[in-house]
């Protein structure tokens, strides 16, 4: 961060000196307060001591915006994070606001792990924006109520599960369209890994060693080193 701050600090400076564009300089001086800000809030959340001489040695002077440009800019900023909450279908996240955004992001979260691996999803185009974010946090409770916890027929505790793993639950259709991947429920990937046979088995380039379950309506995918649900498919698909 403080190395980040240094190089926004001399772009300003650069930028000042080339003549640039007066409004382009105070964008740069508002994403630097910007970046003064979750420094402070970074080092709070995690109870350092701030170290802000270590970003002023350059003794360049001051280089943040006025109150008023810098309230322009949050606002602007604000808006921005708003609608794109919504254009994801994730108004009621509990991280509706920039500041609890990065609160989400410094702690990671269980609320901002999952709008993130949602708002990938999207993107992918492995789920719909329509599906909804609360559709997807309640999926992921039902994953850590019911399969989290419990036994592989070959004896692995399934201890967690990535954000992927929670997409391919949901899928992109409910009903069969071609080219689209059906979702699967919670119980059945329950009753694969506790009843399915154990197959296909490979080893990541990284050493995580993976592991396949075959049972009567999907199969699924495990990461036998980190206990971990990676992804599951419905049979035949």
């Amino acid at each position: 961060m403080e190395t980040n701050m240094r190089a926004q600090r001399e772009k300003v400076k650069l930028m000042q000196a080339g003549d640039a564009d007066p409004d382009d300089i105070v964008i740069e001086k508002c994403k630097y307060q910007a970046q003064l800000d979750e420094y402070r809030s970074f080092s709070k959340a995690f109870g350092m001591k701030t170290q802000t001489e270590r970003v002023y040695y350059d003794l360049n002077g001051r280089v943040a915006p006025s109150k008023k440009q810098y309230t322009a800019y949050l606002q602007r900023k604000e808006e921005k994070h708003r609608s794109w909450l919504h254009s994801i279908g994730a108004d009621n996240t509990t991280l509706s606001t920039v500041a609890k955004y990065e609160a989400g992001k410094y702690t990671q979260s269980r609320e901002y792990l999952l709008l993130k691996g949602y708002s990938h999803a999207v993107d992918k185009g492995d789920i719909h924006a329509l599906t909804g974010f609360d559709l997807y946090r309640k999926t992921a409770s039902d994953v850590e109520s019911k399969i989290v916890g419990i036994e592989t027929s070959d004896g692995v505790k399934i201890e967690a599960y990535t954000t992927h793993f929670i997409d391919r639950v949901i899928g992109q259709t409910s009903s069969s369209h071609k080219g689209m991947r059906l979702g699967v429920s919670v119980e059945n990937v329950a009753d694969t890994l506790t009843n399915g046979n154990a197959c296909e088995e490979r080893t990541l380039a990284n050493g995580n060693f993976r592991r396949m379950y075959k049972g009567r309506k999907c199969s699924v995918v495990i990461s036998v080193t980190d206990k971990k649900l990676i992804q599951t498919t419905p049979r035949g698909s």
